[in-house]
């Protein structure tokens, strides 16, 4: 597993551990959104697309992150993996949970898991690598 997931995961476990599920919540929700070009969110949280931002499947299906894909009543509409396999298979995966509200520590190994399914995909598939994801002596630094 890439050394950034399995990073993001111990960092989130620890802010759980050292100042509880509220403020773990709190972490995660705000890991989710948006940042400056430079400042990527948590690898944990990225949509699951070739670039890992919003954007659409080649079908026009809107694409999520995972908590957005398992539950298809989302307040911003349906949204989806890049796969019809991979949207089936993190619906009926019960590590995933339906809001980030029921999220735990002990989902961070599946998010990771999923991320890095992802990022072997698109790797095979010859998709460039994402500027958030230049590497560097094993490690991972925005550019």
């Amino acid at each position: 597993m890439d050394v950034d997931l399995i990073a993001d995961v111990y960092r989130l476990q620890n802010i759980y551990n050292d100042r509880g599920l509220q403020i773990f919540h709190y972490t995660c929700l705000e890991d989710r959104e948006p940042r400056p070009p430079g400042q990527p969110a948590s690898p944990l949280f990225y949509c699951c697309t070739p670039d890992g931002a919003e954007g659409r499947r080649p079908d026009g299906k809107s694409c999520g992150c995972l908590i957005e894909i398992k539950y298809p009543q989302y307040p911003t509409g349906e949204r989806f993996a890049w796969t019809d396999e991979w949207t089936l298979a993190i619906r009926e995966d019960e590590r995933i949970p339906w809001s980030l509200g029921y999220l735990a520590p002990d989902n961070l190994w599946a998010f990771a898991e999923w991320q890095q399914t992802f990022r072997d995909f698109f790797q095979m598939q010859g998709y460039p690598e994402p500027w958030w994801r230049k590497r560097t002596e094993g490690t991972f630094e925005s550019t």
